[in-house]
């Protein structure tokens, strides 16, 4: 039967109440809580007893008893209200077939008489109209009061373990549930209970919804986006996830909180990777595949890699990459920054075993200068492939520092520049060839090159003042001086420096070139002579090298606090060379009386004279000292490198001058020509002007000086170019670097690094 207005359904059950026959069960059907609530209280006032369904709960989370229910209900004698079945039937609609065909043919004990059985049911009409069209005998016993259909009415059944907190009025157990809906409802509600599992699978018609997991009430009611999948986690991530979000409200938000940084950052987030537990690192993977859209690290994160292959698929997916990509040195770079970011102290095996399987010429297009291995396998690549162009450019991007050691550094005498880049690649090449040999012995015979040059003693003289200060590094010679010069650039970018070189007192032992520090302030840094004499296996020696020298520069760099000027130089350099000819070069016997000193580098004899006898040897006044790679013949060997000798990277040191403040004040360089268009057949012309007035200027371009000239007005000078577009040039004057320019030739040009 169907009523339009409540007081018709009062009026219909008190007239059905004063009637003498039998009357049954009531269900009385409503579709707005708010009239729930009225039909509910009304029902309660006119019936002589209730029964609430949460009293046969035997416990805080079960469902009710049923059985022992119907037992109640055949025994009534009165007007009963039962409530609120239709909240049980609702969750539990698996069983609402078999409950309310048990109700609706309910048997009494006793003869009910006058007495009947109302339930209120709420948003239930098409289970109550199936009923109906199955036996139209029990329309009798369902009453439609049509109300407004609530809209905004939701339940959302949660597990109990959920810590967590959602919008609406939340509920632990079923027994409270039930408690709740026999009082005043309201909605939403969100029930949290154990028997959720029971209900994953149901189908439900009203707007009931289960969250079994905590990602479901992530995705439903925390708004965490539809590009979230629960695949992208276990069970223990997102309960986590949920735990943090319900405070902070959004997944957003917890990435900012967890990592105390407003935005994501790659960059960051890498560099702290290894110090944070496996949550953090899931969050840090999950961030990023929702915020990165392009580049390398989204090209690594569409690989289907989780966390824990996160940083074996950053370093590893460069492999897959075709090299003549034109994106290829874009990713590369990315790639680089990601593995510095990542501190990684060695590369996995898999890395190693790709790279093996890579042709030697080709491997430098993989390789970094983040890793030990990866720079020991840079230099073997470099000298089983030697060093022409095409590797060099690679190599600047592979490893700049080990690329600017190699570089020639652009001495007043070319001589000195082609020997030290000779030297250097020698070094590098773990060798020494025949032909080197015989130009070091060609410049031992002129019986000290050197003393043309100015002494380190005078270069020092010259520089210091009483706001100076000396930092010395043991064994440092001008070999370095390329990778000192683009170190302190790349490095320490706000200090200004100079650079000189001098010839040490021979024979090139510390004892003996300690005098110019004699009352002043110094600091030593004996690191570098220690790691030369202790022999590192090669080519991890160089790179120690390497490292130790950038080490120093922090240290002499810092001493601007203090001074307004420090000087680095050095007691002596050292030869790898002399070490690696010691079966090629010539051994002579010492005179009877003689001391043969650093594995006969050098022997002392007040008694003789040796350098008339011996082409590569020059006397120092009791001193006998060879500037070749010769020696005096005394047992046992050497390893790593030596000094004593006079070869010219033993005896040439260089004087470099830090300052936090230009050494020329008021020096102006003004490039005049910072684009040249080259013209077939012709050079191209750096043209530039210099306050203040000299008479004589060098530039330096790729490891070569070259002479400007003066024209009117301005200076210009010509070097030469190749395929590259951008250049740099270091104006010198006397050795001393007045300032740089940058300029670019414009011409149709081809990559480099095409192999």
């Amino acid at each position: 039967m169907n009523f339009s207005a409540f007081d018709e359904l009062k009026d219909y059950i008190y007239g059905d109440l004063k009637r003498k026959e039998p009357r049954g069960i009531r269900f009385i059907h409503v579709d707005s809580l708010d009239m729930w609530v009225q039909v509910k209280s009304w029902l309660a006032d006119i019936c002589t007893k209730s029964l609430k369904l949460s009293d046969f709960c035997g416990g805080d989370d079960l469902t009710p008893n049923i059985n022992r229910m119907l037992g109640d209900l055949k025994r009534i004698r009165e007007s009963t209200l039962l409530i609120p079945l239709s909240e049980y039937l609702r969750i539990n609609n698996t069983q609402s077939d078999s409950y309310m065909s048990r109700l609706i043919n309910l048997e009494f004990e006793t003869d009910a008489g006058q007495s009947a059985l109302f339930i209120p049911m709420y948003r239930m009409k098409a289970m109550l109209s199936k009923f109906i069209k199955r036996d139209p005998r029990f329309e009798k016993n369902v009453l439609f009061l049509e109300t407004t259909v609530d809209g905004d009415y939701s339940l959302t059944i949660v597990p109990n373990n959920m810590n967590v907190s959602l919008d609406g009025y939340n509920i632990a157990g079923f027994k409270k549930y039930l408690s709740y809906w026999e009082e005043n409802p309201d909605k939403p509600i969100v029930l949290y209970t154990s028997n959720v599992k029971y209900y994953k699978d149901n189908i439900f018609t009203d707007n009931v919804n289960v969250r079994f997991t905590a990602f479901d009430i992530l995705r439903y009611h925390k708004n965490i986006g539809e590009t979230v999948s629960e695949s992208m986690g276990a069970d223990w991530q997102w309960e986590e996830m949920l735990r943090r979000i319900d405070s902070d409200r959004t997944l957003n938000g917890v990435f900012t909180g967890l990592f105390n940084i407003p935005k994501y950052n790659a960059a960051y987030l890498l560099s702290k990777w290894n110090g944070y537990g496996s949550f953090e690192k899931w969050a840090i993977w999950l961030w990023s595949k929702l915020e990165v859209a392009d580049g390398y690290l989204r090209m690594v994160l569409d690989t289907g890699c989780g966390p824990e292959n996160f940083i074996e698929g950053i370093i590893g997916l460069i492999f897959e990459v075709d090299t003549k990509n034109n994106r290829y040195m874009e990713l590369y770079r990315q790639r680089k920054e990601y593995l510095r970011n990542l501190s990684i102290v060695e590369p996995p095996p898999s890395f190693c075993d790709q790279i093996s399987k890579i042709k030697p010429a080709e491997r430098l297009f993989y390789l970094t200068d983040c890793t030990v291995t990866e720079r020991c396998e840079a230099i073997r690549t470099i000298a089983t492939e030697g060093f022409a162009e095409k590797f060099m450019d690679l190599l600047e991007l592979a490893d700049p520092a080990l690329k600017a050691y190699i570089e020639p550094y652009a001495f007043e005498s070319e001589p000195y520049t082609d020997y030290f880049a000779a030297y250097k690649r020698q070094k590098i090449a773990d060798t020494v060839t025949g032909e080197f040999m015989n130009k070091v012995r060609e410049y031992a015979s002129s019986k000290g090159t050197w003393w043309g040059l100015c002494s380190r003693n005078k270069l020092i003289d010259d520089a210091y003042d009483k706001n100076t200060l000396i930092f010395w590094i043991d064994a440092l010679g001008v070999e370095y001086l390329s990778l000192i010069l683009f170190m302190l650039r790349e490095q320490h970018r706000g200090v200004y420096c100079r650079a000189g070189i001098g010839y040490a007192n021979i024979p090139t032992t510390t004892k003996l070139n300690k005098d110019f520090l004699q009352g002043r302030s110094s600091i030593l840094f004996r690191d570098l002579d220690k790691a030369k004499h202790d022999s590192d296996p090669y080519p991890a020696s160089i790179i120690n090298e390497f490292e130790l020298i950038e080490r120093a520069l922090r240290q002499a760099v810092e001493g601007l606090v203090q001074y307004e000027k420090v000087i680095i130089t050095s007691d002596h350099g050292a030869s790898r060379l002399a070490v690696l000819a010691h079966d090629k070069a010539c051994v002579h016997k010492a005179k009877d009386g003689a001391s043969v000193q650093r594995h006969g580098r050098y022997c002392i004899d007040k008694q003789n004279d040796y350098g008339s006898e011996i082409g590569g040897c020059v006397d120092k006044d009791e001193y006998h000292v060879f500037a070749d790679y010769d020696r005096f013949s005394i047992q046992g060997g050497v390893t790593g490198e030596i000094h004593g000798g006079a070869s010219l990277e033993e005896v040439l040191v260089p004087v470099i001058e830090l300052s936090k403040r230009p050494f020329d004040a008021g020096l102006v360089i003004t490039l005049l020509t910072p684009v040249i268009k080259l013209i077939a057949g012709q050079k191209a012309a750096v043209k530039f002007t210099i306050s203040g007035d000299y008479d004589k200027l060098q530039a330096e371009v790729g490891g070569k000086r070259y002479d400007c000239i003066k024209d009117i007005g301005c200076w210009h000078f010509e070097p030469k170019v190749d395929r590259k577009t951008d250049y740099q040039a270091r104006v010198v004057h006397k050795g001393k670097i007045l300032g740089t320019l940058q300029f670019k030739i414009q011409k149709g040009i081809t990559s480099n690094l095409d192999i």
